[in-house]
């Protein structure tokens, strides 16, 4: 990409939610809040038995959007649902318990635009049931190296949404395609 021309760099936010009914509301305003707000908001509903699909429904606009998985698939099989919904260059992940910080988005997009990251991920400080930081804080470091990504031989994507968070991970979707389609073989042998 030549240096000052920015192209498409919607983010598609994937929440995975299944029962979430006493936070999604926070959640789902937490997102909306954001200073950076070329963004769509894909709620993937994981066969919900509580309220959480009426609380969700009261968001829906032309950047919210919710799907369904007809069957339960958990908290991995939900992000897939929303990857393969996403219609943004980079794809970020938010559990629907999680709250963002309103520059979050911004933050994260700039630093990989003036890194030509094409992954990222933040620290996160955990916060009691009403939103409350505790002051425990989760660092990451600013960069690490190849090697270090790939801890006991994972991808860093795959190695970060386990050990930093998915919460925290931001990623070009077309990342994500590579990695799928290195994937598939596999899953047909």
């Amino acid at each position: 990409m030549a240096q000052g021309i920015i192209m498409n760099n919607k983010v598609s936010i994937v929440v995975p939610v299944y029962n979430a009914e006493d936070c999604i509301s926070d959640t789902i305003m937490s997102v909306l809040k954001q200073s950076y707000t070329d963004f769509e908001l894909l709620l993937v509903d994981d066969s919900s038995t509580d309220k959480s699909r009426s609380i969700m429904e009261g968001f829906l606009s032309d950047n919210v959007r919710i799907l369904d998985n007809t069957e339960a698939k958990g908290a991995a099989g939900a992000r897939n649902t929303g990857i393969k919904n996403a219609a943004g260059r980079y794809i970020a992940f938010l559990d629907a318990d999680d709250l963002w910080i309103p520059d979050k988005l911004s933050k994260q997009i700039a630093f990989m635009e003036n890194m030509g990251a094409a992954f990222s991920f933040t620290g996160y400080e955990f916060a009691d049931e009403n939103g409350r930081g505790l002051g425990k804080i989760v660092r990451v470091p600013r960069t690490i190296s190849y090697k270090e990504a790939l801890k006991k031989g994972k991808p860093v994507v795959e190695q970060a949404a386990k050990d930093l968070k998915a919460k925290t991970v931001e990623v070009l979707k077309d990342v994500l395609e590579k990695l799928e389609d290195e994937e598939e073989p596999a899953k047909k042998t």
